[in-house]
């Protein structure tokens, strides 16, 4: 990668970090963010304190580590970056840690760490967190198999537009007895106006 693209993907990543930094009412100690191109290596550093600690701006480098782009691509750096905006907080980033021990990419594979990753990530909304946490509850994978909940945590998938999750939900449904489908559609139900917050 050119030296020019480098810099240009470096100060467009710091302009994303701090739109949604200062978006959120948290600038860096300075009020600026600096890039420093180190003509030896080629490298470019992002000095600005508090946006380094900024939670989307820890999953934004976790992407950037994940695909490649921008940095070499390194698993192990991407997990230790996820798992940092996770501890944070950030749904997207517990989605994307719970799928690398699910496919053990830059941790060990885990399938007990998987699903506690995704059903963290579900209470936050997260629809892909609730559809792989579904599927989970249907094959038993890191948490005992329960097709009620499978059933749950797909209808919450699918009302959240996962695209694949009613399909997946119906197979489950089909399982069930006829009381045990009703009850999971109403917890999903209840869920589901939670999260929009309906009284």
């Amino acid at each position: 990668m050119s030296r020019q693209m480098r810099v240009f993907l470096a100060m467009l990543f710091v302009l994303a970090i701090a739109t949604s930094a200062l978006a959120a009412g948290q600038p860096d100690d300075t009020g600026e963010a600096n890039l420093i191109y180190d003509p030896i290596s080629g490298n470019v550093k992002l000095t600005c304190p508090r946006l380094l600690y900024h939670p989307l701006a820890m999953f934004n480098l976790a992407t950037m580590y994940d695909d490649g782009k921008g940095v070499p691509k390194d698993a192990g750096q991407a997990a230790s970056w996820y798992r940092k905006a996770a501890e944070l907080g950030d749904a997207d980033a517990m989605y994307s840690l719970g799928s690398m021990y699910d496919a053990g990419e830059g941790v060990p594979q885990d399938d007990n760490e998987a699903a506690n990753w995704y059903h963290k990530a579900a209470e936050l909304g997260n629809a892909n967190a609730m559809y792989d946490l579904g599927l989970n509850y249907a094959s038993g994978r890191g948490v005992v198999r329960d097709g009620a909940a499978s059933y749950t945590w797909l209808s919450l998938a699918a009302a959240f537009g996962h695209e694949e999750a009613q399909e997946h939900r119906d197979a489950v449904g089909e399982q069930l007895t006829i009381e045990e489908r009703l009850t999971a559609e109403q917890c999903a139900k209840e869920s589901f106006e939670k999260a929009q917050g309906s009284p």
